[in-house]
């Protein structure tokens, strides 16, 4: 009895992007990892990122290839996706409206503008981060705390207050892997002083009313997240980045 033949499927030639990256006057290509073609201008991405302007300064391969200069263009093979070039790119051109639909994919455009230093890019990303700051606090944390950003640190670290039982094992997520152990630990020092910090004040406040005494964690809560800012910083200690 012998094996049947295997059959080798064969390699589906690369698709070129839909508008706008499919200019006829563009001047190279990006392709992505799985072989979309972004025909874009070199001006454009130079104006916008240093290394693709020592990119282009590069000698370009013989135009006889035509492998690697189809329809006479250069190509750029890069290592992003298709849906995260196209977003990063759309961040680059103006009138561009990037749809990043998850906190996944937005951190995956932000490596990517990171990689290519696009400073001007790198805001408008993190403006995008902030929109999942109260739905996913901690990993939010842990992404702008690789790249160093405090003052969005601070942002995700009064949405995490919300999080019930911070530092326990049912709270990690895998974005924690990737920060330092004193990012992490500021965090929870700043968790405990501001649960401190309100119940404190609920116990010493005039204002409290017999129907929010019966309500009791539920004020410290309210209270923690309408005066965030007044337990950033405990016996002169501050637990967060100014």
């Amino acid at each position: 009895m012998t094996d049947s033949p295997r059959t080798t499927p064969q390699l589906q030639g690369p698709i070129t992007a839909g508008s706008p990256f499919d200019h006829p006057d563009a001047d190279v290509i990006l392709r992505s990892s799985d072989n979309v073609d972004f025909r874009v201008f070199k001006l454009m991405l130079s104006l916008t990122s240093p290394v693709f302007k020592d990119m282009f300064s590069l000698p370009q391969p013989p135009r006889a290839n035509s492998e690697l200069l189809p329809l006479g263009l250069p190509v750029i093979p890069v290592t992003e996706t298709s849906s995260v070039l196209e977003n990063l790119l759309l961040y680059c051109y103006p009138g561009g409206v990037p749809q990043a639909s998850n906190l996944e994919s937005a951190s995956a455009i932000l490596e990517a503008a990171t990689k290519y230093e696009m400073g001007s890019v790198l805001p408008l990303i993190g403006n995008t981060l902030l929109r999942f700051a109260e739905l996913d606090p901690l990993s939010t944390y842990a992404i702008f705390s690789r790249y160093g950003w405090r003052k969005e640190m601070q942002v995700a670290a009064s949405h995490a207050l919300k999080l019930g039982g911070l530092g326990r094992p049912s709270q990690f997520v895998p974005e924690l892997e990737k920060i330092t152990g004193g990012d992490y630990h500021r965090l929870l020092a700043y968790h405990y002083a501001c649960g401190a910090a309100a119940q404190n004040a609920w116990r010493n406040s005039s204002l409290v009313s017999v129907e929010q005494a019966e309500r009791g964690t539920d004020v410290q809560q309210e209270m923690m997240m309408n005066d965030v800012w007044s337990c950033t910083c405990v016996h002169g200690l501050c637990l967060l980045y100014d």
